[in-house]
Parts: C-alpha cells; structure tokens; sequence
C-alpha cells in the first residue's frame, strides 16, 4: 500500500520563485546600500564604520545568494529548500548586526531590524519544511 503524498500548492511554488525571492533579493541589496550610505553621511569613522560596511556587504551577497536560491527553487534542485532556510538565517543575523551596530554607536533604535530577523527565520523554517515534506518534487 503506497503512502498517499502531501498535496503541491502551485501558487505557493510560483508566488516564491516569481515574486517573493526576487523582492526579497532586491530589500537585502537595497538596504545594504542604504546603511552603508546612511553610516557615511552619519559621520560614522573608525571601527564603527569598518563593521557597517562589513556587514552591509554581507548583507548585499546574501540578497545575491537568494537570486541562485531562486533559480534552485525553480529549477526544483534538490539543496534548494536548504539553500532558502540558509538565506533566511544569514539574512536574520545580518539584521541583527545592523541592530547591534546601530545601538554600538548610540545611533536611532531600528526595533524593525529585530522583527524583520524574527519574520526571516520564521519563514524560512516554515518554507524548509513545507518543501522538505514533499522530496518527490525534487531531482535525485
């Protein structure tokens, strides 16, 4: 007897792959530029400096990163549901290194850098597992 298999949303699959990561791919690359730009007109110097581009940039290739996830994602590959939580996670970190260099320096408290990693992480637990319940759709 043959073990009936999750049901597929399609519409799921497509919002991901046709909106959803290519929105999430151009914040992360927009607000890496925007804090690396904000840290300089800040007059930010020093270490304090150092770290914002640092992480910033990071920032900048995660948002790269989840352009290769998507076309996993699409492609139906089968590291691309870890390849999603990957992003998420590193996406969340990053926001909370923003956070903690922006509270560092004594700078405005962004408390949406705090809920942006939450969010972050929920999804990409929630998109690793819906996608790791059905391996049938995924190459060998």
């Amino acid at each position: 007897m043959t073990e009936q298999q999750p049901k597929f949303h399609k519409w799921v699959h497509n919002f991901l792959i046709y909106f959803f990561m290519w929105a999430c791919a151009a914040f992360a690359v927009l607000y890496g530029i925007k804090y690396i730009y904000l840290g300089q007109m800040n007059g930010y110097n020093g270490l304090e400096l150092a770290l914002l581009v640092i992480v910033n940039a990071l920032l900048i290739l995660t948002g790269l990163f989840t352009v290769k996830a998507r076309y996993d994602l699409a492609a139906f590959r089968r590291n691309a549901p870890a390849e999603i939580l990957g992003v998420c996670i590193a996406g969340a970190v990053l926001c909370l290194a923003n956070y903690w260099i922006k509270d560092y320096v004594g700078d405005d408290l962004n408390r949406s850098l705090i809920t942006t990693a939450v969010l972050l992480v929920f999804w990409g637990v929630t998109l690793f597992r819906y996608y790791r319940s059905r391996p049938y759709l995924f190459e060998e």
